[in-house]
């Protein structure tokens, strides 16, 4: 919570901010996030004549698993926010803005939101990660396999296989 009684006054009126926060895990029904490291946010709180709007930067680590490889590796996010805040009880124009009461602005759960909206759907341990061979399960960023010799270049090479499994055609 930020106490944002000196911002009241006039408009235009900045304020500057440093948050630092631990979160153990955040979980929703698409993903699990664990931290790595405390989330810290830096910005300013600007008095605008509809209330006020916060701009600033999230910066944490969180743990992931690689969609090709799933290995677990971290995972930096370097994010910039922007969030208009009006005072409960007045007229919010649409779902984008959140509210704040007198003295008190918090600021956390649109942080939690904005790390959520900006992490990729799938997580890449590198842009050049072989993933796992689709025949062993072997890791191929780390080991080879015998089945990379045995593979055809042709993609129909798994139906001739079948042809030969099955004597009645």
């Amino acid at each position: 919570m930020i106490d944002i009684t000196r911002l009241e006054k006039d408009i235009g009126v900045e304020q500057s901010f440093s948050l630092e926060r631990k979160f153990d895990g955040l979980s929703d029904e698409d993903m699990d996030l664990n931290f790595v490291t405390p989330v810290k946010v830096k910005g300013k709180l600007i008095k605008t004549g509809d209330g006020i709007l916060a701009k600033g930067d999230i910066d944490c680590t969180i743990s992931v698993i690689c969609y090709r490889c799933a290995e677990k590796f971290d995972y930096r996010v370097s994010i910039p926010f922007e969030e208009q805040y009006v005072q409960k009880g007045s007229n919010k124009p649409d779902d984008d803005v959140n509210e704040y009461d007198d003295e008190k602005l918090d600021l956390w759960p649109a942080i939690k939101s904005n790390i959520h909206l900006n992490l990729p759907m799938k997580f890449l341990c590198s842009d050049d990660c072989k993933g796992l061979c689709t025949q062993c399960g072997s890791n191929l960023n780390t080991a080879t396999c015998q089945c990379q010799d045995e593979k055809l270049d042709n993609p129909m090479h798994i139906l001739k296989k079948l042809l030969h499994d099955d004597k009645e055609v």
